[in-house]
């Protein structure tokens, strides 16, 4: 069984999956452009933790290579949006200090 999740971490039917996940302002929780590096964290509304045990992971920052290449270079998953903004900004912190990921 899938579970689909609101922003909140509120379990949703899959029909309100859909309309949120079509909707790329609430999708989108931070985006950034370092140098040559693309930041891009999102809500993913569908639970990607592994194992059932563990907090759900709702949210996800990967980071991109190259303006013109989407390769990924790394990616954290979240449990709540206030761990993904905090995610992200420290993605972009360690980027604009050290080009590293």
């Amino acid at each position: 069984m899938l579970d689909y999740y609101d922003k909140s971490g509120k379990p949703i039917d899959m029909w309100e999956f859909a309309r949120l996940h079509s909707d790329h302002e609430y999708k989108r929780i931070g985006y950034d452009e370092i140098g040559n590096k693309r930041v891009s964290t999102v809500w993913l509304g569908l639970n990607h933790a592994i194992f059932p045990e563990t907090p759900i992971l709702i949210f996800e920052t990967m980071v991109f290579s190259g303006v013109d290449n989407w390769e990924d270079e790394h990616m954290q998953r979240y449990t709540t949006e206030e761990q993904a903004i905090a995610g992200h900004s420290n993605i972009c912190e360690i980027l604009k200090v050290t080009e590293e990921f």
